[in-house]
């Protein structure tokens, strides 16, 4: 298949790594500038939009700056190309609409990147859960900004910059995705925003709210100003309680006097394969997936109507 990457920045990277570890793909890169090759790139290249149109890619993965997001799907799917569009949505509502417009009237192929569905810990608890009554759940997710991208000033990055779609509810938006994708859909979102350290420019970097789903309700911390990384998620049931541990790839298991554990066999890049896989698949066979762009946007609105809705 003939894919063009947006963005060579670290998640466009190890797309482009992965994809060439597959095999069998033609891949080109989109860089927008005239002038000397990139370092970070060796292969054919579009430095144009009318290039793009003249020689179609039957694909596009979208992973250039957050607040591009929108606008490079658009030029993508005018023209018929499916777009593997890295999370979150965008940074803004600005565009969306076209964007879902024409995707539905061209019946163009899209799915937005929310790799933790491909956990082999969120697999197992989408199936675990299915018929079960949930109690509460409690989600964490904490990490330090600057730790993210080694080779590069964190406070250049869109991350900082609320504008940008910087801040922990869309840089971190991967706990709000599954926990829709576990415990349905999100009916509210109360909380509360702070920055309050210096790893942001403008944007927030501690983020705590409740979530009210269909089933259940969620307390969520997010943050990425602390030096301690972890994200968890706890479950209680009538019976018994789990907590899941996504970066050792562990659930817990406990009931009255009694714990059991699960690990899983895990190495980062496999959920960033299954996902590949899974987006390329169904371009092939031209299925429509989930979390595509009209099912993601249901929840990027309620998100940047949460952010919207707090002030720092």
């Amino acid at each position: 298949m003939k894919i063009c990457v947006f963005g060579l920045g670290s998640i466009g990277q190890r797309h482009t790594r992965l994809l060439r570890q597959l095999g069998g793909h033609e891949l080109w890169a989109f860089r927008s500038f005239k002038g000397q090759e990139p370092t970070d790139w060796s292969g054919p290249m579009f430095q144009s939009w009318d290039e793009f149109r003249q020689n179609l890619p039957e694909a596009a993965l979208i992973a250039n700056p957050t607040f591009l997001h929108v606008s490079t799907a658009q030029e993508c799917v005018n023209v018929g190309v499916p777009v593997f569009l890295e999370k979150p949505l965008g940074s803004s509502l600005d565009g969306l609409d076209v964007l879902e417009q024409t995707i539905q009237t061209k019946k163009v192929l899209s799915y937005v990147g929310y790799v933790l569905r491909f956990h082999p810990a969120i697999v197992f608890l989408k199936e675990y859960l299915k018929d079960k009554k949930i109690l509460q759940v409690s989600v964490n997710a904490s990490s330090y900004l600057p730790d993210w991208r080694p080779n590069q000033d964190h406070l250049q990055s869109y991350s900082a910059f609320k504008d940008k779609g910087g801040g922990v509810v869309l840089e971190l938006s991967h706990e709000f995705d599954y926990i829709e994708y576990l415990f349905g859909k999100i009916a509210q979102i109360h909380g509360s925003l702070k920055r309050l350290s210096e790893v942001t420019v403008d944007a927030e970097d501690c983020c705590d709210a409740v979530v009210v789903t269909e089933k259940t309700r969620v307390n969520v911390h997010l943050d990425f100003m602390s030096f301690s990384p972890e994200r968890k998620i706890r479950i209680d049931l009538p019976d018994q309680s789990l907590v899941a541990d996504l970066m050792a790839a562990r659930i817990d298991f406990f009931q009255r006097g009694h714990k059991e554990s699960r690990v899983f066999p895990f190495e980062r890049d496999d959920m960033f394969v299954e996902q590949l896989k899974y987006f390329l698949s169904h371009v092939t066979e031209r299925k429509t997936m989930m979390n595509n762009i009209s099912e993601a946007a249901q929840l990027f609105r309620q998100l940047i109507h949460f952010k919207e809705g707090q002030s720092l």
